[in-house]
């Protein structure tokens, strides 16, 4: 009558999967779906398509003064993103900065 022991390495538990069903790749994407979390995938990123922009590129680009750059900032007009003591402004903020600008009214296309 001899009981067996079974140790962790002959019967291991089955891998932690995430949402898709997926099993991690890596040890550290183990430790973070066992923490509930996951890092995020392209798919899931938000800016995976943007390019960010420094305050002086901004103001190149727009072809006006870095002092009023950050005025457009200060005032909510142009939305960025603060990153440490910096700012950041993607393509889609100075699309939208600038739509708002325009001074016509947009038509419907027929």
């Amino acid at each position: 009558m001899g009981l067996s022991i079974m140790t962790a390495r002959e019967n291991p538990p089955p891998p932690p999967y995430d949402e898709e069903g997926e099993t991690p790749s890596t040890p550290g994407e183990k430790y973070l779906v066992a923490l509930g979390r996951r890092r995020s995938s392209p798919s899931r990123r938000i800016f995976a398509e943007q390019n960010f922009y420094a305050i002086p590129e901004v103001a190149e680009r727009l072809k006006i003064k870095e002092e009023l750059v950050r005025e457009l900032i200060r005032r909510g007009e142009l939305r960025a993103y603060r990153i440490g003591k910096a700012y950041r402004i993607t393509d889609d903020d100075i699309d939208e900065y600038l739509r708002s600008c325009s001074t016509r009214a947009e038509r419907p296309e027929d």
